[in-house]
């Protein structure tokens, strides 16, 4: 304990000693001081200041940056947007095209049906008119002219009757011999000269011209006055040629009042 006594006051000698020898601190040095420390702590302040100013700013920059990002992601956003809406647009128009091909085929094929429909209307039509223009075609037939004393040749009705005789004889390729007539030299041959052709099986007999009438008349009135049943022959054609044969002693009366044209004197074809 001694000693530890004897250390304490070792060093308190020394102390003492210590400020005793120390020089005196003048008040300037001390305001000297006092002015460097406040120097200092408005440097520090100043410094603080300028770093609080870095920070700010380094802030703002990272805001700008931020904010520029963002602006730069909407910007893309947009962008992508755009070519969104111009793959829409294309799309759409896309399928108008497609619409509208549709609808072209669509009057395309409505036309060509309707060019169909008026092509066979029209053939329809050219069929309807042939089968209107189509003349019935007569059997073969023979025909027998009576002619009154003016003959094949009287620039009248006998001669247009027996060219008409001949057009037709030519159109249904008749043979010559199919077609005669006869011309009288009286009125009293006209009877006679029906009745040779019906004996003669001629299919068709005609008799032009008003002075036939009184003959046409009494032959339709009595038809026993020609020979079979050939009365109907002077009016119309017939369907089924007669085999008839002619009549010696009618013959003889005939060959005695008018003369019987053959095919191959002059007046037939």
């Amino acid at each position: 304990m001694k000693k530890f006594l004897s250390v304490i006051a070792l060093l308190l000698t020394l102390l003492l000693l210590a400020t005793a020898c120390a020089p005196a601190v003048k008040p300037e040095e001390k305001k000297d001081d006092k002015a460097e420390a406040t120097t200092v702590s408005e440097k520090a302040e100043a410094t603080k200041a300028e770093e609080k100013v870095e920070e700010t700013k380094a802030e703002e920059k990272a805001e700008e940056s931020k904010t520029e990002e963002k602006g730069e992601e909407t910007k893309a956003d947009e962008t992508k947007a755009e070519e969104k809406a111009e793959e829409s647009k294309t799309e759409e128009k896309g399928e108008e095209t497609k619409a509208e091909e549709k609808a072209e085929e669509t009057k395309a094929e409505e036309k060509a049906e309707e060019t169909k429909a008026e092509e066979k209307a029209e053939e329809t039509k050219t069929e309807e008119k042939a089968e209107a223009g189509k003349v019935e075609e007569l059997p073969a037939i023979s025909i027998g002219l009576c002619t009154d004393t003016g003959g094949v040749d009287d620039k009248s009705f006998n001669q247009g009757t027996w060219e008409g005789v001949k057009r037709y004889a030519a159109d249904h390729k008749l043979d010559k011999d199919a077609i005669q007539y006869v011309q009288a030299t009286s009125d009293a041959d006209y009877i006679p000269q029906l009745t040779t052709f019906s004996d003669a099986g001629k299919d068709l007999i005609v008799a032009p011209g008003f002075l036939f009438k009184d003959a046409i008349t009494q032959v339709a009135n009595d038809p026993s006055i020609l020979t079979s049943k050939s009365s109907s022959n002077m009016s119309a054609l017939s369907t089924s040629p007669k085999t008839l044969r002619p009549s010696p002693q009618r013959c003889s009366t005939m060959a005695a009042t008018s003369s019987i044209m053959p095919p191959e004197a002059p007046g037939t074809v």
